[in-house]
C-alpha cells in the first residue's frame, strides 16, 4: 500500500509539473487555484518521503536549526551593514544637515542602534523587512513579492532543463565509456562549464535571435522567419517564447556540472558487485542502466542541487541584465551599491532561507533515493 502511494505521488508530481509547463507556455498562463493546489501535493508528497524514511524527527530537529540560523543570519547581516564606513544617504554632494536629520528620523536611523535591532527583527517575525530608502514609497516585500515570481519561474525552467539535459548526457558518456559518445558528451560539458554566461547568452541572441550568418547574406530570409516567429525575442519577459534564452542560457552551465558528476558517479557504480550480478544474471544493459546505476548514481546530483537551486532560483545578475529581464538578480547588485540596508537584508534572508530549505529537501531526498543512508 506505502509503495503503491508513492508512486501515486511520484507520478503525480511528475504529471502537474508537466501540465503547469504545457498550460503556461500554451494556455496563457497558469490558473492560481492550480498553483496551490501543485503546492500542497507536493507539499503532501515530500511529507510522505519524511514519513516513509522515518525521518520525522529529523526534519523537525533540523526546521528549529533552521529558525535559529536565520536569526543569526539576520542579525549578522544588520550589525555588519551598521559598521560599515559611511550611511545609506551620503553621496557626492552632501546633504544639508536639516535635510538629512529628517532622512534618518523617517526610516529610524536617529535611534539608538539596540532600538533599531529590536523594532527590524520584530518586523521580520511579522514578515515586515521595512521600507526601501532607495524605492521611494515601496517597501521590500513589495519589490521582492514583483522581482521573485519572475526569478522563481526563470529558476525553475533552468533546473529543468539542467536535470533534463545534464544526467542522460552523464548516464549516456558512462554507458559508451572511452567510445566517441563518451568524448563528444564531456567535450559539450566541459565547454558548457568554461563557457561564461555572458559569452554564450551574447552567442544565442546572434544565432536564435537575429539569424546569424543568414543575416549576412539573406536578411530577406531573416525577415521571413521574424515574421513567422520563428526567430525568438532579443529580450524582456513577456510572453512564453521570451522565456526560452533565458532559461536555456541559464541552464547550460548547471547541466554541464550535472552530466559531469552524473558520467563520474555512473562509472563508480558500474563497478559495483550487484551490477555484476545483475549482468551475470542476463539483465539487458539498458535495463542497468535505467533500473539499477541511475538511481544510485543520483547522490552526488542531489548534493549539488541544493545550493543550485537556491542560488539559481534568486535570481542570475548577468542573465536578467542581458535579457531585460526584471527578476531579482539586478537588485542584489544594486542594493549594495544604493547601501539599501533593508532591501539587502530581506534578499539575504530569503536566499537563507531557501538554501536551508533546498538543503533540507535534499536531505529527505537522500532516504528516498538510498533507504540505506541514515539521518542524525
Amino acid at each position: 500500500m506505502m509503495e503503491k502511494l508513492g508512486s501515486i505521488f511520484a507520478w503525480g508530481v511528475a504529471g502537474l509539473t508537466a501540465l503547469l509547463i504545457i498550460m503556461d507556455f500554451f494556455a496563457g498562463g497558469i490558473p492560481d487555484g492550480l498553483v496551490w493546489f501543485y503546492c500542497f501535493f507536493s507539499l503532501a508528497a515530500l511529507m510522505y518521503g519524511v514519513i516513509k524514511s522515518h525521518a520525522l524527527v529529523f526534519v523537525m530537529k533540523r526546521s528549529i536549526h533552521t529558525v535559529i540560523s536565520l536569526f543569526v543570519i539576520a542579525t549578522a547581516s544588520f550589525l555588519l551593514l551598521r559598521t560599515l564606513p559611511g550611511g545609506p544617504f551620503d553621496q557626492e554632494k552632501a546633504l544639508p544637515p536639516a535635510i538629512k536629520e529628517n532622512i534618518e528620523a523617517k526610516y529610524g536611523l536617529n535611534k539608538p542602534l539596540i532600538e533599531q535591532y529590536s523594532d527590524y527583527m520584530l518586523g521580520l517575525l511579522q514578515g515586515d523587512f521595512g521600507q526601501s530608502y532607495k524605492y521611494l514609497g515601496r517597501t521590500v516585500w513589495d519589490i521582492l513579492s514583483d522581482s521573485f515570481p519572475v526569478s522563481l519561474k526563470l529558476g525553475i525552467y533552468a533546473c529543468l532543463i539542467a536535470l533534463l539535459f545534464g544526467i542522460p548526457l552523464g548516464l549516456i558518456a558512462a554507458r559508451f565509456h572511452n567510445k566517441a559518445a563518451d568524448t563528444a558528451s564531456m567535450t559539450l560539458a566541459v565547454s558548457g562549464v568554461s563557457l561564461p554566461s555572458f559569452l554564450t547568452a551574447v552567442v544565442a541572441i546572434q544565432f536564435l535571435s537575429l539569424g546569424f550568418p543568414l543575416n549576412l547574406f539573406a536578411p530577406e530570409l531573416v525577415e521571413t522567419l521574424k515574421e513567422y516567429e520563428i526567430l525568438l525575442p532579443v529580450g524582456l519577459w513577456e510572453t512564453p517564447r521570451h522565456y526560452i534564452m533565458p532559461c536555456l542560457i541559464l541552464g547550460i552551465r548547471p547541466a554541464a556540472f550535472i552530466a559531469r558528476l552524473t558520467r563520474a558517479s555512473a562509472l563508480d557504480v558500474t563497478q559495483s558487485d550487484f551490477i555484476r550480478t545483475a549482468r551475470a544474471k542476463g539483465l539487458s544493459e539498458q535495463k542497468i542502466l535505467f533500473k539499477h546505476v541511475l538511481k544510485n548514481s543520483l547522490i552526488p546530483v542531489l548534493t549539488y542541487l541544493g545550493p543550485l537551486v537556491a542560488g539559481i532560483i534568486t535570481g542570475s545578475f548577468v542573465i536578467e541584465t542581458i535579457y531585460a529581464v526584471p527578476g531579482m538578480g539586478k537588485h542584489f547588485i544594486q542594493s549594495v551599491f544604493n547601501r539599501d540596508y533593508p532591501l539587502i537584508m530581506g534578499l539575504t534572508v530569503l536566499f537563507s532561507f531557501l538554501l536551508i530549505v533546498a538543503n533540507l529537501v535534499v536531505d529527505v531526498l537522500y532516504k528516498v533515493v538510498d533507504p540505506r543512508i541514515e539521518m542524525s
